[in-house]
């Protein structure tokens, strides 16, 4: 009897919640005693002397060696299956968007995040069969349902994506069943999946002071009833910021980047003044007091420093870019876990610094950020001696700027997210790490 052996396995790579079917081939297989991702047993399905069929186990994100073992022995070769972090399921669109009472057609479901895809619906209704056509499409079997509008949805180990109408042919009254997402700002301008009357809206402004709001939906044969809410956040649109008296008090020596600054002494440095900004522009010759994003007193102009922070809803997926120019003395930003706690000017996403390399130069980078997303963002700025000057911008993947000198309260630059999960508050100033 000999050792078993692995020549290859299929796929190669999977979610961190397991779950899938994983195809072992090589040779001497046949009644495994075990197999194993990266220590973790994984349910066999089938055997032969050339391949087995294993449910993948649920596993940290990492690169997991493949064993199988029978009574000859272990599989020696460095066969690896990777373990990855997939995010929920996203639909954009469907296609038809409507069928039979009767089901069996098939709907091509396209989006973004399916390629893990463990389950259709149709309603509540589990799709007859399904097969993944690659990351951005899905081919369903349509179940039978009863004449009129309702919804499909995605499932993947992480979690089910918004819901998108689908009609079963035939006219029904409008419904409001299900509003996605439930909250938002009182800005408005984002999308909600309105489930049951075949509508994706951009919310309204809201009121100020946010609050509870019924859906209606009205269609040639009336309104639908008033059972269904959706919550404005208050007070949580554009960015906190807070003013100190720069830590750093030497000068910035001519064509050293103000390298002295350390923006690590402002997590623990109690601010002179805190508010919130929907916009960031400053421009001082530091001869005089000044104000700073509206604010209602004057701030010394020399220096002093500005820790600015905040969150991006990314309502479009895409790559996002943020820019700095002619800073006087430092500006820098963070994008990510790392600007909610951790950023150190060594980390930072970008510096633009006078003379670093040449003053009045545009420093840029772009990110790309998933749709519905949240990321956290920093921006800190500081000044020495003499003129101060600020000039940044966020701009979306449609050009649309949504922090910069001019930018005005909108969904995508929020202090937190409205339930203070996805996106937390931030500590209180002066108690960062």
């Amino acid at each position: 009897m000999s050792a078993p052996t692995i020549t290859r396995i299929s796929p190669t790579s999977g979610p961190t919640t397991g779950g899938i079917t994983v195809v072992i081939t090589g040779t001497n297989l046949a009644s495994p005693s075990a197999v194993t991702f990266g220590g973790t047993s994984a349910i066999v399905n089938s055997s032969s002397a050339t391949s087995i069929s294993v449910t993948a186990p649920a596993h940290a994100a990492s690169v997991a060696q493949v064993l199988v073992t029978t009574a000859a022995g272990t599989t020696t070769q460095a066969v690896k299956f990777t373990y990855v972090t997939v995010a929920a399921p996203v639909i954009t669109s469907l296609s038809p968007t409507n069928g039979p009472a009767s089901g069996g057609n098939t709907v091509t479901i396209s989006g973004t995040n399916l390629l893990y895809t463990t389950g259709v619906a149709f309603g509540t209704t589990p799709a007859s069969s399904f097969a993944i056509l690659s990351n951005s499409q899905v081919a369903a079997a349509a179940p039978a349902g009863a004449a009129g509008d309702t919804t499909v949805s995605v499932t993947n180990g992480t979690g089910t994506s918004c819901t998108v109408p689908y009609t079963y042919n035939g006219v029904a009254a409008p419904v409001v069943s299900i509003v996605c997402p439930t909250r938002g700002p009182a800005a408005g301008g984002n999308t909600a999946v309105i489930s049951g009357s075949v509508i994706n809206a951009v919310v309204p402004p809201g009121p100020i002071a946010g609050g509870n709001v019924s859906v209606l939906v009205t269609g040639p044969s009336g309104t639908s009833a008033d059972s269904t809410t959706y919550t404005y956040c208050f007070n949580n649109s554009g960015m906190q910021w807070a003013y100190y008296v720069n830590p750093d008090q030497q000068p910035n020596v001519p064509g050293t980047s103000y390298s002295s600054f350390d923006p690590t002494l402002l997590k623990t440095q109690t601010p002179t003044y805190t508010n919130t900004t929907t916009y960031m522009t400053l421009s001082a010759d530091g001869s005089v007091p000044i104000h700073i994003y509206g604010s209602p007193g004057t701030f010394a102009s020399t220096y002093f420093a500005l820790n600015q922070r905040g969150y991006i809803h990314a309502l479009q997926g895409g790559n996002y870019t943020f820019t700095s120019q002619s800073a006087d003395e430092i500006v820098l930003y963070w994008i990510g876990s790392k600007a909610y706690s951790g950023w150190t000017r060594a980390d930072a996403d970008l510096e633009d610094a006078s003379s670093s390399p040449t003053e009045g130069e545009l420093h840029s980078f772009t990110k790309e950020l998933q749709e519905g997303q949240y990321y956290a963002l920093r921006i800190v700025y500081a000044n020495a001696q003499l003129a101060s000057t600020e000039a940044i911008s966020v701009t979306a993947p449609d050009g649309t700027v949504i922090l910069g000198p001019n930018s005005v309260p909108n969904p995508y630059i929020i202090q937190y997210s409205c339930d203070e999960a996805e996106a937390p508050p931030y500590p209180p100033f002066g108690q960062e790490t």
